[in-house]
């Protein structure tokens, strides 16, 4: 068993397109998780609502298009499983680890995965520039719908009440914030590929 994992390990070594492709995937998930991290960090309190205005909603978004559907699930579930550590990477103020999770602003927190899986599959999916455009405001609404229902549940106030006090204050911020998303977006992919302001593919191969 130790010889097969020592000959797979020398084999991933020798073949340096698959071991840099290693590599890069690993620093994208891990930065991308850092990011989360710091833009939990960035934070704006607003009055008259438990929910920060951060730049989390950004990172959540360009994490799935930047990586892909599974390493954007990757991205976030990294930084999920190290906050849930009680590490103090979350936005709150208060409660950290799972109490955090299954807090006030869980919901949000299921609503980066989310965001980022589906942004990363519309990305791969369709090479449309306004197919992007409304993919990236579609992953902030699923951010925005888990995170009302998620603190309607918690709270035990309907669900219009939630989306005043969770919603409708950051809609003009994340609309800006979808855009900027992907205008980085466009940016990376034309500085990494060669392909600039092209949607020929959604990521260069």
């Amino acid at each position: 068993m130790v010889r097969d994992l020592v000959q797979s390990v020398a084999s991933l070594c020798r073949d340096e397109r698959r071991l840099k492709a290693g590599v890069g995937r690993f620093l994208g998930v891990a930065g991308f998780a850092g990011f989360m991290a710091i833009g939990a960090h960035v934070k704006i309190a607003l009055p008259g609502t438990p929910v920060p205005f951060t730049l989390q909603t950004f990172f959540a978004v360009l994490a799935g298009a930047f990586l892909g559907p599974l390493d954007g699930a990757l991205a976030i579930m990294t930084y999920l499983g190290v906050g849930a550590l009680t590490f103090p990477i979350f936005a709150g103020d208060g409660a950290v680890g799972l109490a955090y999770l299954s807090g006030v602003t869980g919901g949000y927190l299921l609503g980066f995965l989310a965001a980022a899986v589906f942004v990363g599959f519309m990305v791969e999916w369709t090479n449309n520039f306004y197919a992007h455009l409304a993919s990236f405001a579609c992953g902030m609404a699923l951010i925005h719908l888990l995170g009302v229902v998620h603190m309607s549940y918690v709270l035990h106030i309907p669900m219009i009440k939630a989306a005043m006090l969770g919603s409708v204050p950051f809609i003009p911020g994340d609309i800006l914030k979808a855009g900027a998303a992907l205008t980085a977006f466009m940016w990376m992919r034309s500085h990494a590929c060669g392909v600039k302001w092209k949607y020929r593919m959604p990521w260069c191969r």
